[in-house]
């Protein structure tokens, strides 16, 4: 099958998922095509750049060249073209979309010219925002049909304003990435659309698969991958380090990622007197990550929102213990007092607590953690095991409409 990737940015550095889901796809015979919306940035994975250079950047078009898609589109299918873009002006005025909408639609009429040029079958999006609408618009005015990968919390912030029951009902099929997902899918929309939905993890591949031997000596040294942004709980990690230290613990911490808050944490790091301590290492590249992950005795992630965060897997596939909140997806991987400690979000006495009981674990005791979380991943997050269940669900849209090509 011809399937075509729509996504806001592509190749991102937290969209790793989405690179290995499209790969795997490959290897087992279909052919993808890459659309972002803009074009990526500060790229600093060399397999990332590659990706970018297979990527077509929607917005990255020539004036002349996006009229004269939209405009082939309309010569094509006037009355799908003329009829969407009615339902789109109805769509704006329930969700609140408003003058937005405009700006999707003139996407998904572009895209849906992408699509005919590539002879895409099916156009796969992951996130139910804007990119989802766009994909709706696109299959009314004659594209492919479309599936959603739903993850969350995001996804459900504005669940009628980007319409999830009517997406659903018009799509091909939806995925969810865990159970968890899975529910609140079927809290939005109709009992008969539930079958629609299909669990389709996130996953590692197989360089993430093969547990590391925890280093040993101290100090210990914990790490955390992830954006440096409010919903990541940073900051309440900050403070519970240095209470840690107070106490005894003599952690240390790898911060990776970049961010609107790392200036702000950094000066309260000095602050707090942890210069020496902790260590901030701006983005970095797969190989750099996986690095990162070795040389530590544990990841912490304490996050305030989540849907299933992938740099988990990647931590407890390489036989790393993991101190995390107890929210959405997580505590279907992550089993408390056995590959884990898991806290209440923003509940900083209950994470140092974790954090201490990690500091003061025996090695054996870390590594038998280490052990068990490695096997949930493998037996859960293990990327040609998904991409299997997704290459069945592709298989059995059955879907061969040529309609607008």
């Amino acid at each position: 099958m011809r399937v075509t990737y729509f996504t806001n940015h592509y190749p991102a550095v937290s969209h790793t998922f989405i690179k290995r889901e499209i790969l795997a796809l490959e290897r087992v015979g279909h052919e993808v095509q890459r659309v972002s919306l803009r074009r990526a940035s500060s790229l600093v994975d060399a397999e990332d750049r590659r990706e970018a250079q297979q990527t077509e950047n929607l917005l990255g078009l020539s004036k002349p060249a996006l009229v004269g898609h939209m405009l082939r589109r309309l010569v094509r299918r006037p009355a799908a073209v003329l009829g969407t873009l009615a339902f789109a002006i109805g769509l704006a005025q329930r969700t609140g979309i408003g003058f937005k909408m405009l700006a999707y639609y003139a996407e998904a009429l572009v895209l849906a010219e992408l699509c005919a040029r590539f002879g895409s079958e099916l156009v796969r999006v992951h996130f139910g925002s804007n990119g989802a609408v766009v994909a709706r618009l696109c299959r009314r005015v004659g594209g492919p049909a479309y599936s959603i990968a739903y993850h969350g919390p995001n996804d459900f912030d504005n669940c009628e304003k980007w319409d999830i029951a009517g997406v659903i009902e018009e799509s091909a099929f939806v995925t969810a990435i865990s159970r968890f997902c899975e529910s609140q899918l079927r809290r939005w929309c109709p009992v008969g659309a539930w079958g629609k939905i299909r669990i389709v993890r996130c996953a590692v591949d197989d360089r993430f698969l093969e547990a590391e031997p925890l280093p040993g000596g101290r100090p210990r040294r914990v790490c955390i991958v992830c954006r440096v942004a409010p919903p990541k709980g940073l900051p309440v990690l900050i403070e519970a380090l240095c209470e840690a230290r107070g106490r005894g613990a003599g952690l240390e911490l790898d911060v990776v990622g970049d961010g609107p808050m790392r200036e702000e944490l950094e000066a309260r790091v000095r602050e707090l007197g942890l210069d020496d301590a902790v260590v901030f290492h701006g983005a970095l590249s797969g190989d750099d990550v996986r690095g990162v992950i070795v040389r530590s005795s544990g990841m912490v992630l304490p996050s305030f929102a989540e849907g299933l965060p992938v740099v988990l897997m990647e931590a407890m596939g390489l036989g790393r213990p993991v101190i995390t909140t107890r929210i959405m997806g997580i505590p279907e991987l992550v089993v408390d007092g056995e590959s884990g400690w898991l806290v209440t979000p923003s509940d900083q006495g209950a994470l140092v607590e974790a954090m201490l009981a990690l500091d003061g674990a025996a090695d054996a005791e870390l590594a038998s953690f280490g052990r068990a979380g490695n096997a949930a991943v493998r037996r859960m997050h293990s990327i040609d095991r998904e991409a299997a269940v997704l290459d069945e669900a592709l298989r059995s849209v059955g879907v061969h409409d040529t309609r607008g090509r």
